[in-house]
Formats: structure tokens, C-alpha cells, sequence
């Protein structure tokens, strides 16, 4: 099952407090002015994708952005726009967030017409070992599929990719798609809604959606 209708989205609060911008940082308005320039350049070099294969007892899910947007932080690195390559990085990161949470909807009815739940999800390395990252690169034929290899340090390529696993029950009536930061060891991430082992939160967020 390959997806491409996948909407492009993220909330500029949100990238820009994961840049520790606020409001009252000195070089907020610089910042601000400048991720509605790299935002449409992100928007452009953006392209989600998704391959689902569904097996007795789970359903492996592969995603990625595509290269372009790789690409295109490389050049602004290279260029010397350290500020647009950090804001182009952070944005990459909140749309494939994005992609993900608006992807495991989209599954909820595929899954009910199935006749099945999703009782849990897998994250490499939280979940499970990262040579389960091999295993959904091959369940989903992710290379031939939606253009996505992985690495000798079995991480996916290109790098703004995610892949996971959701363990399915017959009940239908329990969805537990979405990543739980509760569940996440990386405490650092700017990502991250809840504390690890706490209650998480929502957003609130309005996402900017192409």
C-alpha cells in the first residue's frame, strides 16, 4: 500500500521554540522574517510519501520527505546560511511529524475496514532493536516503493524518513497509532509534547498545511 496524497504542514511557534526562539530572543524577528522565506523553499523540496504493509499480527509503516529536502539543507549549510539550513533542518523535522500523525489517521479506517485495531507501536531503538528498521525496509519493499534505503548504521535514507512498527489486535475499537513521547528516551528532543514516563499533551498549535 503506497500513500502520496500526504498534506505538508507544521506550526512556526512550535519550529521556532525548538530553535529556542521566543517571542523575547534578540534575534526573533530576524528568525521570523526569515523562516517565511525558507518555509516556502522547505514547502517546495518537501514530498511525503508512505509504504503500509499489513501481516498477521502488524502492519509495518516506512515514510519519508524524499531527497530534495536533503538537499536542499546541504546547500544552505554549504552556502554559508547557517541560520536558513537550521530553519530549513527544524521545519524538515515538524513535517514529517506532521505527515506521521495526519499517516496513522488516515490508517485508522483502513484498519477497521480490516476488521482489526492497532494495540501498540514500535519506535527504533525505544521499542525495539534498530535491525527491525532492515526488516521494514524489506516488508515494505520501501526501496522500489517510495525511494528509501538504509545505512550501514541502519539508519533510513534519506535522512528525513521514519519507519515503525503497530502491533494489531481484533479489537477494533483500540487505536494506539500515534507516537507517545511518554514512551521516547530521548529527553532532549525538541520535539518532545510530554516528559518521558508523564502524561502527554497535546497541541495546540494552528499548522500551516499546503
Amino acid at each position: 500500500m503506497i500513500i502520496t496524497e500526504i498534506p505538508i504542514g507544521a506550526d512556526k511557534k512550535q519550529v521556532l521554540r525548538s530553535m529556542d526562539c521566543y517571542e523575547d530572543s534578540p534575534l526573533y524577528g530576524e528568525t521570523s522574517e526569515l523562516y517565511e522565506e525558507i518555509r516556502q523553499q522547505v514547502y517546495s523540496a518537501v514530498h511525503p510519501r508512505a509504504a503500509v504493509t499489513f501481516l498477521e499480527g502488524e502492519a509495518y509503516v516506512l515514510m519519508t520527505l524524499g531527497e530534495e529536502i536533503s538537499d536542499l539543507i546541504t546547500r544552505l549549510f554549504g552556502e554559508g546560511e547557517y541560520l536558513g539550513g537550521m530553519i530549513a533542518d527544524t521545519l524538515a523535522d515538524h513535517c514529517l511529524f506532521f505527515a506521521d500523525h495526519y499517516l496513522t489517521e488516515r490508517l485508522r479506517p483502513v484498519c477497521a475496514e480490516r476488521g482489526v485495531g492497532v494495540a501498540g507501536r514500535m519506535d527504533a531503538p525505544n521499542d525495539m532493536p534498530m535491525e527491525r528498521q532492515k526488516e521494514i525496509l524489506e516488508r515494505t519493499d520501501g526501496t522500489n516503493a517510495i525511494g528509501v534505503g538504509i545505512t550501514s548504521g541502519l539508519m533510513f535514507s534519506p535522512v528525513k524518513s521514519m519507519g515503525y512498527i503497530m502491533t494489531l489486535t481484533d479489537d477494533k475499537e483500540t487505536f494506539r497509532a500515534q507516537h507517545d513521547c511518554r514512551g521516547c528516551r530521548a529527553e532532549g528532543c525538541a520535539m518532545r509534547k510530554a516528559p518521558y514516563g508523564g502524561r502527554q499533551g497535546g497541541d495546540n498549535g494552528e499548522h500551516e498545511v499546503k
